[in-house]
């Protein structure tokens, strides 16, 4: 599966620094300066994180 594949309405599991693997909804994407595509997940309780 590659990035394209991931659209807006997606489950994903991401990894989180603080709290582990987490699962959470595909809300937006977005290109980078560096060219990496950003996906935006929003995680329980609302909160959007921004995750390559």
């Amino acid at each position: 599966m590659s990035t394209e594949d991931i659209l807006p309405g997606d489950i994903v599991a991401v990894n989180n620094g603080f709290s582990g693997r987490r699962e959470g909804l595909v809300v937006g994407s977005h290109i980078d300066y560096l060219g990496r595509q950003i996906i935006e997940v929003q995680m329980d309780g609302g909160e959007v994180y921004n995750h390559w």
